[in-house]
């Protein structure tokens, strides 16, 4: 499917026509690394957090030149949320959040 946009849109990627699975990302979240607590360093040891998710895993590709700008990753899982797509061509999530209308979902192709 090729579609044409004029500013970010929300939505998922589906391989079945009845939408029995659906590809969105992995949200973001911090995941900290600490000593276990029998260890006694534990107790003043703070972890510099690594992030997780699609998006910080799209922009660790990048930063190591692993990847191009237009290279991104989905995912299957049931907690997967909706994915940005890009007036720009890029599967970079918007710097800020756009305001977004009512939720009216449209097929673009199967």
């Amino acid at each position: 499917v090729n579609v044409s946009m004029s500013k970010f849109s929300r939505g998922r990627l589906t391989p079945v026509e009845d939408w029995s699975k659906s590809y969105g990302i992995h949200p973001t979240r911090e995941l900290l690394y600490n000593f276990p607590t029998f260890d006694p360093r534990h107790m003043n040891f703070n972890p510099e957090p690594t992030l997780s998710g699609s998006e910080a895993s799209r922009k660790w590709m990048l930063e190591r030149g692993l990847w191009s700008e237009h290279e991104s990753l989905t995912s299957g899982a049931e907690f997967a949320q909706d994915l940005w797509f890009s007036h720009l061509c890029t599967p970079a999530m918007p710097e800020c959040t756009p305001t977004e209308g009512p939720s009216t979902w449209e097929c673009h192709g199967f």
